[in-house]
């Protein structure tokens, strides 16, 4: 007598429609899709440098709190910095000092608020609409995140300064210098974690620069809240032999196709599509330096 069964073995495809709907179904609840979009900013966070300007601009301010010391006043390469309000510097502040310099700490603060904001939203779509839009509303939003990718991307080896300082941390020495010709790269400071402002050579006396939303204006604005400071750190090109002639070995970031006679000596040491680093021993350069000063601005002797 043939026994009979009545309950049939599920399909495959109806295994995976199964557990289809039961994925989908727990993310119609908001703490789970807030999440899985965590998990997807965590994902862009590990696998590119920081954008500039904003991200290297704002988490050098952090970098410098933790630099200095000196959570009070926020700083921008030494000189005061009053942009923003100061609860995301702190923030970020105490992620680097927890995790270090890496790309996911610094950009904690701006994920834990995207968070909050994608949980808000899920909230909101639940109580005023229905809970099962969360899965295609998160879809949308996974996929619209990767426009601005492939443009970010795109800029990351024109931009970023990171190779640049990865090559000044594996080579340079604590009793070296690092200064910067004609630009001002903001995260250069942060992943090369200099423990000082860095100097930049620039014509500052350029009326120009007055009448421009730049990098230049920024830190020339920021001047004037510190003026001894700005004197230490945005350097006229007439004082450029003298601050070379201060330490043995200088390390130099400029564009890439510059060419600054005083450095017809130094060596390229990494370079990017715009940037070079250079290494400039000031024994082997044609310099007349003379303890520390160049000749030319050396105190005169009695005849």
């Amino acid at each position: 007598m043939s026994q009979s069964h009545t309950d049939s073995p599920p399909t495959p495809s109806a295994a995976s429609a199964s557990f289809f709907v039961r994925a989908t179904h727990a993310l119609d609840r908001p703490a789970l899709a807030t999440l899985l979009l965590f998990a997807w900013v965590m994902l862009g966070a590990w696998i590119r440098p920081l954008s500039l300007p904003d991200e290297g601009r704002y988490v050098g301010v952090a970098w410098e709190m933790v630099r200095s010391g000196d959570w009070l006043t926020p700083t921008l390469n030494g000189l005061p910095y009053f942009h923003k309000p100061p609860l995301f510097y702190w923030l970020t502040a105490l992620s680097i000092k927890s995790f270090g310099t890496v790309d996911l700490a610094m950009r904690m603060a701006s994920m834990l608020a995207a968070a909050l904001m994608a949980f808000a939203g899920a909230r909101l779509l639940t109580r005023w609409h229905s809970a099962q839009i969360l899965p295609r509303a998160i879809a949308v939003i996974c996929l619209l995140s990767l426009i601005p990718l492939v443009w970010i991307f795109g800029r990351v080896d024109i931009y970023s300064a990171k190779p640049l300082a990865a090559a000044y941390r594996s080579a340079a020495s604590p009793q070296d210098q690092v200064l910067s010709i004609g630009l001002y790269r903001f995260d250069f400071p942060v992943y090369a974690q200099l423990r000082s402002p860095l100097p930049v050579v620039l014509n500052w006396d350029d009326p120009s620069i007055e009448r421009t939303d730049s990098w230049q204006r920024e830190l020339l604005d920021a001047s004037k809240f510190d003026l001894p400071a700005g004197e230490r750190v945005l350097i006229k090109p007439a004082d450029l032999d003298s601050l070379l002639c201060a330490k043995e070995v200088s390390w130099v970031i400029a564009p890439l196709g510059s060419n600054e006679p005083l450095l017809a000596s130094a060596e390229i040491v990494r370079s990017t599509t715009l940037h070079k680093l250079m290494r400039f021993d000031r024994e082997r350069s044609n310099l007349p330096c003379r303890g520390g000063l160049s000749l030319g601005n050396a105190p005169s002797t009695a005849s």
